[in-house]
């Protein structure tokens, strides 16, 4: 028995070892944009059934959650635009006959059981709210998550964007994803596609048989496999059978199997020409099902390419079809138009009458504001979307009937005989039924509301339509004041009517006040007596400007910042450096050679400035001191009198020492200053500060060696730095390193051959120097040698003409003597 508790002891904490190293992964939570493309390129690949597979592609979510989420939010064929009105009274009605069947109602309505939800809850928000003149803000919905908050259904949500910066986790899972997706050309894919090949091919060569036989008029009984529970290939699920009608159809059913010369039931041979006529019926069933063989090919093969079509499909875009102009039938016939017209051609003739009867009576031949006569419009009906939620919402308030008392009644609005909502149809007004109707108003859309006949008491009448009101009533002409206006408009009037009307109100307002009874009580109004000065002075608040606002706001805070700061002590006011960690044992007694009464004074002085640097401390820490273990109590404020008392003393004190002699020069103060700091330094084996005088000879060689060491110390942490710095710096600035190699090397060729050219240059112009002197002498001794050749040329071409004409003489002189 010992030794098996003993065992179990070192299982256990064995156990606890490993929880407490082990590193605990919960998966779920905000899907970001990276597993979102794994996901979708995962379903392509593996299909909508392998969710285990495709889970494993992603190390922060389960199988239930990479499904929820592709049903949810990334199928193509989920409908994520705005809805419609029918869609919130399909969803509204639905509610009411199945409360909280959301996956019942989703289908129905189009949308996914969230949309569904939470749709319903922001109508029901925005029927229920106070203030009906707002509209409704998502910013205001009391389910929104909160900071901090965590959402407890995050599939229906957008992706999160991926961070700039991902972890070492995410980058293994990219490439583990990335790996596996891209991987389709291993052994077991071109197995399992040789397998589906050769699977194709024999449902086709059988498929092909068995219409030949078919053909040929020999048919193969169907071999069917025995499924357990419903055939869904076979049968179809939930079928019931059309009832019977109330008119028998046996004759209409024997005339179409006539037709079709089935009568008989017997099999009848048909040519293969007829067979193969083209029908177009048969050929439209055939490029159908070629269709859909294709459609389903391509989702077998090449999925991405059927999502993309799928969602081409359900873009709203290409769903929204310009339907045909459905407009209600005319209330007005064309006989009725005619007698309108008439009535209108008619009213132009002038009526029989004297000049007295028409100079007396005003003119009614004419209707008017005939031409701007606007087209009435329909009555305006209610909105049933928000009044059905409002209506959900009281009965989901409801208590139970339970409880006993009256119950609250439930309006219900009665616009839906089925699924889908009753569709209004609207009819254009007809001037001329509502004309016939007795009190009818034709601004009014038909009828005379309740409102269109006001109560009057002027003159003791009632029940007359007014004139003008606000609604926009039939215009008064009534120049015999036959009507009578009460608070209408008179602009519209003739002056003489106008005051004429004005006159009877103003009388008939008088024949009221004077048949008011007699007052029972008598009331006096008494002003209050103000004190003297304060009638000029009482003045109405004035708003404070924003600008004024801020500027005292911020002078009282820096009032209260220069308040809080005179508080503190000098060292915090002078800003001088502060310890990171207060010595307590500089608190501790010290023997002084002297008076008791100043060994006592330099102990009360110690204890206060230890616990004067404590209580800053903790209220005001120094920037890299750790976090104290314990929080000190502010210091209690002394008294400004006992404040200034002090610094009296000490000024008086200063002043006593001045007058004992001459005060030391900065050079001497700092100089003591120094030689007290070297006398106190740090011992390691102590662990605190001390004098030198005070140790023995192996403290002081250890203060020397811990210096040293912590220089070295300092020297690796910053040599570690510098060597991570210089590799980011050299990683960083590597390529504009070899960039400014190779503009080097480029700035020597360039300026090489700068020299170069610059040599070039210097060479022609010492050369056109020279130039410029020989060439006007070159050109002196070729003009006197082109001279001279001209000279000679010219010296030539007359001895040329000389000899000619000698030979010419000569040659004359021969044919002379030949001649002779």
């Amino acid at each position: 028995t010992a030794l098996l508790a003993s065992l179990a002891q070192q299982r256990a904490r064995g156990a606890d070892a490993t929880a407490a190293t082990m590193r605990i992964l919960i998966k779920g939570g905000v899907w970001k944009n990276t597993e979102d493309e794994i996901l979708k390129a995962a379903v392509m690949k593996y299909g909508k059934n392998q969710w285990s597979r495709i889970s494993s592609l992603l190390v922060r979510k389960s199988a239930k959650q990479c499904k929820a989420r592709w049903h949810e939010w990334l199928d193509p064929s989920i409908k994520k635009t705005e809805w419609s009105r029918e869609e919130e009274e399909k969803l509204l009605h639905l509610a009411k006959l199945m409360p909280t069947q959301w996956r019942t109602i989703a289908p129905i309505v189009g949308r996914t059981a969230a949309q569904c939800l939470e749709h319903y809850e922001r109508l029901l928000d925005q029927a229920t709210r106070k203030d009906k003149t707002d509209e409704y803000s998502a910013a205001d919905d009391p389910r929104r998550l909160r900071p901090g908050e965590i959402d407890p259904n995050p599939e229906s949500k957008p992706a999160r964007p991926d961070p700039i910066d991902m972890d070492e986790d995410e980058k293994e899972m990219l490439s583990e994803a990335r790996a596996r997706l891209a991987n389709t050309r291993g052994k077991k894919a071109k197995r399992k596609a040789r397998e589906k090949q050769l699977e194709e091919s024999r449902r086709l060569a059988a498929l092909q048989k068995r219409r030949e036989l078919k053909a040929a008029g020999i048919e193969l009984p169907q071999r069917s496999r025995k499924v357990r529970g419903v055939d869904y290939n076979t049968e179809i699920p939930f079928q019931k059978a059309v009832p019977a009608g109330f008119f028998d159809t046996t004759g209409e059913d024997a005339a179409a199997e006539a037709a079709a010369g089935l009568e008989d039931g017997a099999f009848r041979a048909k040519l293969k020409s007829k067979l193969d006529a083209p029908n177009r019926d048969a050929a439209e069933a055939k490029a159908r099902k070629a269709d859909a063989e294709k459609l389903k090919r391509r989702r077998e093969e090449n999925l991405p390419e059927a999502v993309a079509l799928i969602n081409n499909l359900n873009d709203p875009a290409a769903i929204r079809k310009r339907g045909r102009l459905m407009l209600p039938p005319p209330q007005v016939t064309d006989r009725e138009l005619e007698g309108i017209v008439k009535a209108s051609t008619t009213a132009f003739v002038d009526d029989e009458g004297s000049n007295a009867t028409r100079a007396l009576m005003s003119t009614y031949e004419q209707t008017p504001s005939q031409s701007s006569m606007r087209t009435p419009r329909a009555a305006t009906a209610a909105d049933t979307v928000l009044e059905e939620a409002a209506a959900q919402a009281q009965m989901l308030a409801a208590d139970t009937p339970l409880k006993g008392g009256e119950s609250v009644a439930v309006s219900s609005l009665g616009q839906f005989g089925g699924i889908t909502p009753r569709v209004q149809s609207q009819q254009t007004p007809n001037p001329i039924a509502i004309a016939a109707t007795p009190g009818a108003t034709p601004s009014r859309g038909g009828a005379t509301p309740a409102h269109a006949t006001p109560q009057s008491s002027v003159g003791g009448r009632s029940g007359f339509t007014p004139a003008r009101s606000e609604m926009g009533s039939t215009p008064s002409r009534d120049a015999l004041g036959i009507n009578e206006l009460d608070g209408a408009d008179l602009s519209g009037l003739p002056p003489a009517v106008a005051r004429r009307l004005q006159k009877q109100r103003r009388d008939a307002i008088a024949s009221q006040l004077q048949g008011l009874p007699a007052p029972a009580n008598e009331y006096k109004i008494v002003m209050p007596e103000l004190p003297d000065g304060e009638e000029e002075e009482a003045e109405e608040p004035r708003e404070e400007d924003a600008q004024d606002t801020a500027s005292r706001e911020r002078a009282e805070a820096e009032a209260a910042l220069a308040a809080d700061l005179a508080k503190r002590s000098s060292a915090l006011q002078r800003g001088l450096p502060r310890p990171l960690i207060v010595n307590r044992e500089m608190a501790a007694p010290t023997r002084v050679v002297g008076d008791g009464a100043a060994a006592a004074a330099d102990q009360m002085l110690r204890e206060e400035m230890v616990r004067m640097l404590e209580a800053d401390a903790s209220a005001y820490p120094v920037q890299g001191a750790p976090e104290p273990q314990k929080r000190r109590k502010p210091l209690k404020p002394l008294p400004e009198e006992l404040v200034d008392a002090a610094r009296s003393m000490l000024e008086a004190e200063v002043a006593a020492l001045k007058a004992n002699g001459p005060e030391p020069s900065p050079e001497d103060v700092e100089a003591a200053m120094d030689a007290a700091a070297a006398e106190i330094a740090y011992v390691p084996s102590l662990q605190r500060y001390a004098r030198l005088s005070t140790v023995g000879k192996v403290e002081r060689l250890q203060i020397p060696q811990q210096e040293l060491q912590l220089i070295k110390n300092f020297m690796a942490r910053d040599a570690k730095k510098a060597g991570k710095l210089e590799k980011k710096v050299g990683l960083l600035l590597g390529g504009y390193k070899k960039r400014a190699s190779s503009l080097s090397a480029q700035i020597v060729s360039q300026h090489a051959e700068l020299e170069e050219k610059r040599i070039e240059l210097a060479c022609f112009e010492a050369l056109a120097q020279r130039e410029a002197v020989a060439a006007p002498q070159r050109l002196a001794d070729l003009n006197a040698i082109l001279y001279q050749q001209t000279a000679r040329e010219s010296a030539l071409q007359s001895k040329y003409a000389e000899l000619l004409r000698t030979r010419d003489a000569l040659v004359a002189q021969v044919r002379a003597r030949a001649s002779s």
